[in-house]
């Protein structure tokens, strides 16, 4: 079984993206939070149905999952690991735009047993970057995947 977990916020909405997101400020991110645990915890028995052993993956997509805070992400990730168990998974990913985490988020992540971060690098040439309307620099996504390989992340991919 492989689960998805759409966090659908981003400082900025890209022009390209057609994906459902929007800004967080809109929203009372704990109550979102709140509701993404009820709603996993309402299909508990589904999920340990469809278990049954099987390989299991966690994406969590977006949107722009690493602009999560640290307690808004550890918040649901106690949920999620009571249901299905982070440890016995054979992939925990994550998405994240190079400019909305630090080197300490990232230790965090390794923390919670995120085995994959997808990074939205579209391009590593600015022009392209500014026409996208993406927030990060060439030089931050370079930055970004040394952050992830200092931290032991097992996976990175662009």
């Amino acid at each position: 079984m492989h689960l998805y977990v759409h966090i659908p916020f981003c400082h900025r909405i890209c022009p390209y993206c057609a994906f459902f997101k929007h800004t967080p400020a809109s929203t009372d991110m704990k109550s979102f939070i709140r509701a993404l645990g009820r709603e996993a915890e309402s299909r508990a028995a589904a999920l340990a149905t469809n278990r049954g052993g099987e390989t299991a993956t966690l994406y969590f997509g977006g949107g722009t999952p690493s602009m999560l805070s640290d307690t808004h992400l550890g918040h649901l990730m106690e949920t999620l690991d009571r249901l299905l168990p982070v440890d016995k998974l054979d992939e925990f990913s994550f998405e994240a735009n190079p400019a909305t985490f630090t080197e300490k988020k990232v230790r965090f992540w390794r923390g919670l047993g995120m085995t994959r971060v997808s990074l939205g690098v579209q391009s590593l040439d600015s022009g392209i970057l500014h026409l996208l309307g993406r927030e990060h620099t060439p030089a931050q996504a370079l930055h970004s995947v040394e952050m992830l390989k200092n931290a032991g992340m097992p996976h990175i991919n662009m």
